[in-house]
């Protein structure tokens, strides 16, 4: 697990500027808007660790979208990523599967965007609560809305108790 700071620069601010929450007073030039999204930040974290040849991280943070002029809408996003030479969007889907099923949840829906395979939708039910995106063939990352995730999510838990009397298999 990772912690980055919600501010970024200019160059890692993925998007317009000009729909970007950009503070009155930044602490310096590196801290200039408000991220959109965790992916650049984690982007980052790998890029000082280079002498790793496998790495895989995430985060839990909030992100920032412009409201006019009132204060900027706050979403809890997950995000991480996956780095190592034979990186793929399959270990990624496992993970984000074996995810869901901790969470309870039934109906997580994989589907790709438009006609390239590199970047992959993902729902639950009729809800897009964020994608998967290959980056190159080394780093895979994933972005989900950790809201709608705990939204859907169940805590009912199902218990099977053993048999008082289990089978007896022999093989003669």
């Amino acid at each position: 697990e990772v912690y980055t700071y919600p501010m970024v620069s200019e160059d890692m601010y993925e998007g317009p500027t000009d729909k970007a929450v950009k503070l009155a007073n930044p602490l310096g030039e590196d801290f200039v808007y408000m991220r959109r999204t965790l992916v650049p930040s984690l982007l980052k974290i790998v890029q000082e660790n280079k002498q790793y040849d496998s790495i895989q991280i995430f985060e839990i943070s909030n992100v920032y979208e412009k409201n006019g002029n009132k204060l900027p809408i706050e979403t809890r996003m997950l995000g991480g990523l996956i780095k190592k030479r034979s990186a793929n969007f399959f270990e990624v889907k496992g993970v984000l599967e074996q995810l869901a099923n901790d969470f309870g949840i039934k109906n997580l829906h994989f589907s790709t965007i438009g006609t390239s395979s590199l970047e992959t939708e993902i729902k639950i039910g009729k809800d897009v609560i964020g994608s998967i995106e290959i980056l190159d063939d080394t780093l895979v990352n994933f972005e989900l809305n950790f809201e709608i995730l705990a939204k859907h999510a169940t805590l009912n838990k199902t218990f099977k108790p053993l048999a008082k009397y289990p089978p007896l298999i022999e093989d003669i």
